[in-house]
């Protein structure tokens, strides 16, 4: 079975084909000693699991979205 979350601390920088750009970023920014949100990665093996058999769905919702924007919100 494959591991699919990590915390910063455990995963590996270096990796950026399993933990993605800004994952691979955060675990480096934390295990160089500096400050950053508590948190923890998905991988990219999980990520790719879960939207490939919904990518169909994800399509049609993003096709729904763009034709009906989010209304800007104006205070005065």
């Amino acid at each position: 079975m494959h591991k699919y979350v990590y915390s910063f601390e455990e995963a590996d920088y270096k990796n950026k084909k399993v933990f993605g750009g800004k994952g691979t970023s955060l675990i480096q920014i934390t295990q160089h000693g500096l400050r950053a949100p508590p948190g923890l990665i998905v991988t990219t093996e999980a990520c790719n699991k879960f939207y490939e058999p919904r990518k169909d769905e994800i399509t049609q919702l993003e096709a729904v979205l763009l034709k009906n924007p989010t209304p800007k919100v104006r205070s005065d």
